[in-house]
């Protein structure tokens, strides 16, 4: 066999590998949304609730069956149910996800609970992250390719962000909770400026979870950044420099806006994946139960996907299309906000 023939087979068989590797996570991912949009809807045997309102009694879900179930076998289930449950119970479709689901706060009831609270702390964990992370990163980047000099130190910098980038994030919890809410507990607790504890005496508070997503995606910041830096045209530099620019003018009026589009849209994406890590936020004090919303930083707090998780947990069948629920909307906040990164993407690219 000719060495053309041999290096024609090998790329044939590496395409049929990516096809096959690429058609694996497609269907991991559309039967995961499928699996949760199929809990996050159907029909429900419940008794008091609407009818006994007035009373304070909260529903009590006796049972509860996903939407296909629901579609294809309704009339076998409302027949049962006349036999399995006593009198008082109704039979009725239910999509946990509405807007008095989102809109809604905490409530003892299921059928009335809300993940208001739970979506102010996601939005305040991005905003913090946000705040501390992105400057931070972006001057590391600056940092690593434009002014360290390419010598022993630089390579152990820059294998360390590397390294870091790959930690899980049960690691960053426990720092976080250390320094964070412990170490820096007068600080993080808002104790030093006067805020009363009530819930919070420590520093167990959205602070102190917002400034550990934002040493979590630090790493991944820096990476992005430093590669869109690294990416635009040296011919740039070259012009700026042959005007008489010092190395910081030709970074702040030439680099930067060439690379900032890029650099938004890879923070935006590791924002994003930090925001739906549970583990980082429980550890550091995330509530599972937050009745008022935390209207300071400095309040205690829960987020999205802890709340996901407590949820999914309870043995209570109303909780299993609460936590879906729960889920599909963090699952739209990231997508807005990988649109977002998108959309700033593309127009920069348009305008160049």
């Amino acid at each position: 066999m000719t060495p053309a023939r041999r290096r024609t087979r090998s790329s044939a068989a590496l395409r049929v590998l990516f096809a096959f590797a690429a058609l694996i996570a497609l269907t991991s991912v559309t039967a995961v949304v499928t699996h949760v949009v199929n809990t996050s809807a159907g029909l429900i045997a419940i008794r008091g609730g609407t009818e006994s309102a007035a009373t304070g009694d909260a529903a009590q879900v006796l049972a509860s069956w996903t939407l296909l179930e629901s579609m294809v076998y309704r009339s076998v289930i409302e027949r049962d149910a006349v036999e399995r449950f006593p009198d008082g119970t109704r039979i009725e479709f239910r999509s946990w996800l509405n807007p008095a689901f989102i809109t809604g706060g905490y409530s003892a009831d299921p059928t009335r609970t809300g993940v208001r609270g739970a979506l102010i702390g996601s939005l305040w964990l991005i905003v913090i992250a946000t705040i501390a992370a992105v400057p931070a990163g972006v001057g590391a980047a600056i940092y690593l390719q434009e002014f360290s000099a390419p010598h022993r130190l630089h390579r152990a910098m820059r294998e360390s962000v590397h390294l870091l980038a790959g930690v899980p994030s049960v690691v960053f919890g426990l720092i976080g909770l250390v320094i964070f809410a412990r170490l820096l507990g007068p600080l993080t607790s808002g104790a030093i400026f006067g805020v009363r504890a009530t819930r919070v005496p420590t520093g167990r508070t959205i602070v102190s979870a917002g400034l550990t997503v934002a040493l979590m995606t630090l790493p991944r910041i820096v990476i992005a950044a430093e590669q869109a830096i690294g990416a635009v045209a040296p011919r740039l530099r070259l012009a700026a420099f042959s005007v008489g620019a010092t190395r910081w003018q030709v970074v702040r009026d030439h680099v930067l806006p060439q690379a900032g589009p890029e650099i938004c849209a890879g923070a935006i994406f590791a924002l994003t994946r930090a925001v739906g890590d549970a583990a980082a936020v429980i550890i550091v004090g995330a509530s599972t139960v937050v009745l008022t919303d935390p209207s300071t930083p400095f309040a205690a707090f829960t987020a999205l996907p802890v709340i996901a998780y407590q949820w999914a947990m309870r043995p209570d069948p109303s909780y299993r299309g609460l936590a879906s629920a729960a889920l599909l909307v963090l699952l739209l906040v990231v997508v807005v906000l990988n649109v977002a990164a998108g959309v700033v993407r593309l127009r920069a690219r348009r305008t160049r």
